[in-house]
């Protein structure tokens, strides 16, 4: 029995809870002021230290980053490039307006840089939960700016409370190299990107000095909540996650350019060829 409450002292709990009712949002919406609405509806009161996760499609709502691809006039190339690939030239066209570089071009795999610096399908354009407009399909882009995005939301919400949180925006990114999608940070505020753990040892007393990419671990936790389809429940707040704290960190803390990936694999080839 004693042993059993030695171990009890020990035991860490993070909780999870997704927001009911966030409304259909639409282009204006203040999401800070919907969150702190639906909590209080609720009767959810925030604690300093909570994190509070968005969905991006949410945040590209709110701040009018949705077109119409009917609108869209894709060029000559794009329709070239959508015929080999069996895609839509006016998705295709968007596609290629939110891409810095072409990764993998075949017809099951469209892997892009995006402008912000994320590597991603299609360059995060997406159709999923956007109406179908009086004239075609909606497709959802990624916020402009969603550190901004965060801090705007981040800001709001601490007026209101006068609780110190953070917010990280998230989005659920497929992979190249594996099966399905899962939930990553493309926005940040108040947190650290990447955690550095305080000790520096492992139970062996091996030195390690691991470098944690604790906004995407949240996000991914907060996404199985999210869900994927109709679930509606874009808002989820996090306690209990013990996190590094920063006014000036970014998600471009978290990025390797994929033009570093090039450049090494080109440096690795030229190497090989001259030995």
């Amino acid at each position: 029995m004693k042993e059993s409450m030695h171990e009890s002292q020990h035991l860490r709990e993070i909780n999870l809870f997704a927001l009911p009712d966030i409304p259909l949002i639409k282009q204006g919406d203040n999401l800070g002021e919907i969150i702190c609405r639906s909590a209080a509806n609720s009767n959810f009161t925030f604690n300093d230290g909570d994190i509070v996760v968005v969905a991006s499609k949410i945040v590209s709502k709110a701040e009018g980053r949705l077109v119409d691809t009917e609108k869209i006039g894709p060029s000559k190339e794009t329709i070239s490039l959508a015929e080999k690939l069996g895609m839509n030239p006016k998705n295709l066209e968007v596609i290629l307006g939110e891409t810095k570089r072409l990764l993998i071009v075949r017809p099951d795999l469209l892997l892009t840089e995006h402008h912000l610096g994320f590597i991603c399908t299609k360059a995060g354009v997406d159709s999923s939960n956007t109406a179908i407009g009086p004239k075609g399909r909606v497709v959802a882009l990624l916020p402009e700016n969603p550190d901004a995005s965060a801090r705007k939301i981040r800001g709001t919400i601490e007026r209101t409370t006068g609780k110190k949180i953070a917010v990280i925006i998230n989005d659920t990114f497929g992979r190249p190299d594996r099966r399905g999608s899962v939930g990553m940070a493309i926005g940040l505020s108040g947190i650290a990107a990447v955690y550095t753990p305080p000790l520096t040892t492992d139970i062996f007393g091996k030195k390690r000095h691991p470098e944690i990419a604790q906004v995407d671990e949240i996000a991914a936790a907060a996404s199985l909540l999210m869900g994927q389809t109709n679930e509606r429940r874009p808002v989820v707040l996090v306690r209990g996650v013990e996190y590094q704290t920063s006014e000036t960190s970014g998600i471009k803390d978290l990025l390797h350019p994929a033009t570093k990936y090039i450049q090494d694999a080109a440096e690795i080839v030229n190497r090989l060829k001259k030995e």
